[in-house]
């Protein structure tokens, strides 16, 4: 176990606070399974991490990763990435939970 940074942007961070997003999809491994983060002062596990397409991503998990629909991951990912979607690439999907007592 180690304590890692993730970088989220302030709707994200909004997102884990309210308990909307559990998961996050990054271009390379941030971590390994059990390393701690911090957001908002609120310590949180990985717990799993596994590998999907960005397609995939958006059409499964748009809800675990804090958004309403497809369209919106995507389009919230455009804004974050310069416009790019890069829909045949594999990303590491970043499975987290909150640490019981922590902020």
């Amino acid at each position: 176990m180690a304590w890692i940074e993730i970088p989220f942007s302030a709707k994200m961070r909004a997102a884990i606070a309210d308990g909307r997003k559990c998961c996050t999809s990054r271009s390379v491994q941030k971590g390994e399974v059990g390393d701690l983060f911090v957001v908002a002062g609120r310590t949180y596990r990985i717990v799993d991490i596994s590998p999907a397409r960005l397609t995939y991503v958006r059409d499964q998990f748009f809800r675990q990763e804090g958004c309403e629909s497809p369209e919106a991951f995507e389009t919230l990912w455009r804004s974050l990435h310069r416009g790019s979607f890069s829909v045949g690439k594999t990303y590491y999907v970043h499975w987290f939970a909150r640490v019981e007592g922590s902020g």
